[in-house]
């Protein structure tokens, strides 16, 4: 069951506007994760270097290297439905269908965890110049219906989205009485998502808090050191621990 995750890059703060690009693409392709690089591909270039200057080559011929620099697709597996290889293969086939080579993009699968999933990173232009928009309810209409679709041609297990939208609608408020607790939660992984693409711990604190939030460090015996994290517009803060073990303060530093 591949479900997909959808993060945009801003332009950085100083003097390079698209130094989120330049570490988020550095960051998917680190050997490490993708067992020396075999778990990549794309459509623009074979090394981070090549695939940063070619997404920054297009920007500059059409002058649009302002705004949104790029996007981050995420396609997660539950533990042992796929291996490596296989998040490899989906996560490309996925690239193949949903961009047409119109975009330029890049794809690693990690299996450095029990969840495999593959990162995607493609450019805001398009190679005829166009900005790429993402509209409200592209997720349900296109996107995870791709990813459903190819899930379903490799009998893999995927999201039924009518039976998502009817549980949601008949159940309305419980649906929002959870959001306090497992969207929240959802969110602030995201954001983190995002935000570790910076360059050091500081930078990250600093993205975080630009995007709304209030941060505190602490130290318990239970827990160790960990961050509480208030989101913008929450009743109250996710602590790290609450979350998956990758974000848990130690991980992210």
């Amino acid at each position: 069951m591949a479900i997909t995750k959808l993060m945009h890059m801003k332009e950085t703060p100083g003097s390079n506007p698209s130094g989120h690009l330049k570490n988020a693409i550095d960051y998917i392709l680190k050997p490490e994760k993708t067992k020396g690089g075999l778990l990549v591909g794309g459509n623009c270039g074979t090394t981070p270097e090549m695939v940063y200057q070619q997404m920054m080559d297009t920007k500059m011929v059409y002058g649009k290297n302002w705004g949104r620099q790029g996007y981050h697709f995420v396609l997660s597996f539950p533990p042992g439905e796929v291996t490596g290889e296989q998040a490899q293969d989906l996560t490309g086939e996925f690239c193949e269908r949903y961009f047409k080579d119109e975009y330029e993009y890049v794809y690693a699968a990690h299996d450095d965890t029990a969840h495999r999933h593959g990162h995607i990173i493609f450019n805001s232009v398009s190679r005829n110049g166009m900005k790429y928009r993402y509209e409200n309810g592209d997720w349900e209409k296109y996107i995870q219906v791709l990813a459903n679709d190819i899930c379903k041609e490799h009998g893999l297990s995927y999201i039924n989205l009518e039976e998502l939208k009817n549980r949601v609608g008949n159940n309305h408020e419980k649906w929002e009485g959870k959001r306090g607790h497992k969207s929240w939660r959802n969110l602030v992984r995201q954001n983190i998502d995002e935000a570790i693409m910076s360059n050091s711990y500081e930078e990250f604190i600093d993205i975080m808090g630009g995007n709304g939030y209030s941060i505190r460090e602490g130290n318990s015996k239970k827990y160790g050191e960990n961050l509480s994290l208030h989101p913008d517009g929450a009743d109250k803060a996710v602590r790290d621990y609450r979350l998956d073990p990758d974000y848990k303060v130690n991980a992210i530093r």
